[in-house]
């Protein structure tokens, strides 16, 4: 028996009224469901983080012995807290590569990530794998693998992530050869890297901000790109505040390159001590502050100044006293700032922290810390 499918203009007229609030109901339906989908991606990302700090963590322990036996005095630790941000979009990378079962490098990194966690994560995942995969280091050549190495991460993360606008990262790598017994270090960005060796002067990596006037010549002769003032920081196209960044793809054509700034080997030797930080930390503390303090920590001069003489307190534990000398007042935020790492390098991690926090950074804040404990 055939059914009769026509129907008269009120009935069509009646069952069209009824579709838009029925598309409706289907994109609201839609979109709870892609926020339950982004809200279970990010705890599987937190979820992984953790797996693997955890991995991270057994490695070290087990590598640890081994590289007593090739350079028994470097101790290298570090510490990242949120800060009184929401989240935190810094990582850090302290991992030992071994060559025939034997520890041959020491790769120290701090990615200080903007526009969300993506880029600084993907240089932590991937920066090691690109300085092993260089042919230059089995040359021996530790400034052009690191060069290599920051570039192709950035390219890999600019077609990983094509579509991602406004996400980047700042990168400062240092590269041990422990069997050679020198490093090198390169940094992009104004993340820096302090290294303090027997000579006078200690080394440091210059920041690639907005306020540089070597970034302003390089950006306005090749790029003819200005740098603008807003709100008393200099930004890049009146946003970005660095001029070297791993991602930031459409900062590109105005000079934001990934191209990072190679520094002099050094001998292993001669290194005392080496931090490694993001802007979190010194943008409150100078580097001959970080200086001082470290060598305060590691007993090669007496605390003078107030910083100083907090920091010797945070490192013995008595917190209400650093905190009164630096006219500082604990609140419920610097509760992240521990200080109860066993091995020196750590604590002075924990302690330059806290130091920071306590001067008023508004980021998160990342160091690493590696002592050479003759």
């Amino acid at each position: 028996k055939k059914v009769n499918y026509i129907y008269d203009e009120a009935q069509i007229e009646d069952m069209s009224r009824q579709f838009p609030n029925q598309i409706d109901t289907c994109k609201l339906k839609i979109s709870e469901v892609q926020a339950q989908i982004d809200q279970y991606d990010e705890l599987m990302r937190q979820l992984e983080s953790k797996i693997e700090k955890s991995d991270r963590l057994v490695m070290e322990k087990a590598d640890r012995p081994l590289l007593q036996e090739v350079f028994p005095s470097l101790q290298v630790n570090n510490h990242s807290i949120t800060g009184r941000r929401s989240s935190n979009e810094d990582e850090e990378l302290a991992q030992i590569v071994r060559v025939d079962s034997k520890p041959r490098y020491q790769i120290l990194g701090v990615f200080d990530g903007h526009g969300g966690p993506d880029a600084a994560m993907f240089c932590k995942q991937k920066m090691v794998k690109n300085i092993m995969d260089s042919k230059f280091l089995t040359a021996g050549q530790l400034d052009i693998t690191l060069q290599e190495a920051i570039l192709n991460t950035d390219q890999q993360f600019c077609e990983f992530e094509s579509q991602k606008q406004g996400v980047g990262t700042t990168a400062a790598v240092v590269l041990i050869d422990l069997q050679q017994r020198k490093l090198c270090f390169a940094n992009c960005g104004d993340a820096r890297i302090v290294i303090k060796t027997n000579h006078q002067k200690p080394l440091e990596s210059q920041d690639h901000k907005p306020s540089s006037r070597e970034e302003q010549q390089r950006l306005k002769q090749d790029f003819n790109t200005d740098v603008q003032e807003v709100l008393g920081v200099m930004r890049v196209q009146g946003n970005l505040s660095v001029t070297r960044a791993i991602g930031d793809m459409e900062y590109k054509i105005y000079g934001v390159l990934a191209l990072p700034q190679i520094y002099d080997e050094v001998f292993l030797d001669d290194v005392e001590f080496l931090v490694v930080g993001c802007d979190g930390l010194f943008d409150k503390l100078s580097t001959a502050e970080v200086v001082n303090v470290v060598r305060v920590l590691t007993k090669d001069k007496l605390a003078v100044t107030d910083l100083e003489k907090a920091a010797q307190k945070y490192f013995d534990g008595h917190f209400d006293e650093g905190d009164q000398i630096l006219g500082a007042k604990a609140d419920a935020e610097s509760a992240q700032c521990v200080v109860n790492k066993e091995e020196v390098s750590g604590k002075i991690a924990q302690v330059l922290v806290r130091l920071a926090f306590m001067r008023g950074s508004e980021d998160n804040i990342t160091v690493i810390v590696g002592c050479n404990l003759k």
